[in-house]
């Protein structure tokens, strides 16, 4: 029996970049969890009238990525909080950056869909969810 080749989350980052096609990259602090960007393929209705079996006819049209969600700790103020609010205000594109834990890439272009706190009270620690649009296609390298 082989062994697994599974690894942890631990240690990817996400990144994104200051300004639209800057190249330079801000990484996000204080993630804890998130959920990349899913592709969907869009189902065009091709039926006409001849479809076999009277049963509607589908063909692949354009892809999309969702939304991809980043938890993080809350910290008012922080860099990151300050870094996330002018992106939103600038409501512009930017690259995003994942970078995995064994050193793979995936970019994608995307801005600022959501950004607020969840779930603060006296006994847990304060967190927020950003929610990322995807704008485009992901590279992967």
């Amino acid at each position: 029996m082989a062994a697994t080749e599974a690894i942890l989350g631990y240690d990817t980052t996400i990144e994104v970049e200051t300004a639209a096609d800057s190249g330079i990259y801000f990484e996000l602090a204080e993630v804890t969890a998130f959920t990349p960007p899913q592709r969907t393929i869009e189902q065009v209705d091709a039926t006409h009238m001849k479809s076999p079996g009277r049963t509607r006819e589908f063909i692949p049209g354009f892809g999309e990525y969702g939304s991809m969600t980043v938890d993080m700790n809350y910290l008012p103020g922080s860099d990151t909080d300050d870094f996330i609010v002018a992106w939103e205000a600038a409501a512009e594109n930017r690259s995003v950056r994942i970078t995995w834990p064994n050193g793979v890439i995936h970019t994608l272009p995307g801005n600022v869909e959501g950004y607020a706190p969840s779930g603060i009270d006296t006994t847990g620690k304060m967190g927020i969810t950003l929610t990322i649009k995807g704008a485009g296609d992901l590279v992967r390298s």
